[in-house]
């Protein structure tokens, strides 16, 4: 369940890669939605490994 929300970032990004390159016609569109398909790329990326570290250490809570 944790990973839903990655999986489901990683689809709609490579959606929107190959939306973007296929937009490249139209050269503002196209890159517009290149940078938004890479935001999400490093945005599910970065919540794999806030998900990964949560569940390595669940008792760091800052206290011995």
């Amino acid at each position: 369940m944790k990973y839903k929300r990655s999986l489901i970032r990683f689809a709609l990004a490579a959606l929107m890669l190959v939306t973007g390159i296929l937009m490249l016609d139209n050269l503002v569109a196209g890159i517009f939605v290149l940078f938004v398909a890479a935001y999400s790329l490093v945005s599910g990326i970065l919540w794999l490994r806030v998900d990964r570290r949560q569940n390595e250490n669940p008792n760091s809570s800052g206290k011995p």
